[in-house]
């Protein structure tokens, strides 16, 4: 994983001539507590997973959900009104995936100082192990995921 500190347009450039193929809102509560969250989460996942396999990435199925319950769970709460937007763009040099959640938002900066990166912080523990390009944008509550 390599943090970067650039907006969305910024790495959309580096994609070259990017375009959306994949939008979707998303209401989605606990899965643990919720028997039709937890289908709508691995529905979610394997369409995304599809969408960037198809692109020629990795199978990412596992990042993807830890991206889709951090934001849900962290960002929204598990509040099942309030929407995760899921944005897949694709361009000449590869794809981006964009997950903005509706919550307050997060310090990634404080949470790697603090030594969460390293202890017990399992998506970021995802995010290094994929060796894909990470940058937080909205003050932590959209993550994008360079591929």
């Amino acid at each position: 994983m390599v943090i970067v500190d650039k907006s969305l347009d910024e790495l959309l450039l580096g994609i070259d001539s990017p375009k959306i193929v994949f939008n979707q809102f998303c209401y989605l509560g606990n899965p643990d507590s919720n028997h039709s969250s937890y289908f709508g989460f691995k529905d979610l996942r394997s369409s995304i997973a599809g969408v960037i396999m198809g692109l020629g990435g990795a199978d990412y199925s596992r990042l993807i959900e830890e991206v889709l319950l951090n934001s849900a769970g962290h960002g929204n709460g598990w509040d099942s009104a309030k929407p995760l937007q899921v944005v897949i763009y694709s361009g000449l040099n590869g794809w981006l995936l964009n997950v903005t959640d509706s919550g307050e938002g997060f310090d990634y900066k404080k949470v790697i100082s603090d030594g969460i990166f390293h202890n017990f912080g399992v998506g970021f523990e995802f995010y290094k192990a994929s060796k894909l390009r990470v940058s937080f944008d909205n003050n932590g509550r959209t993550i994008n995921l360079l591929g």
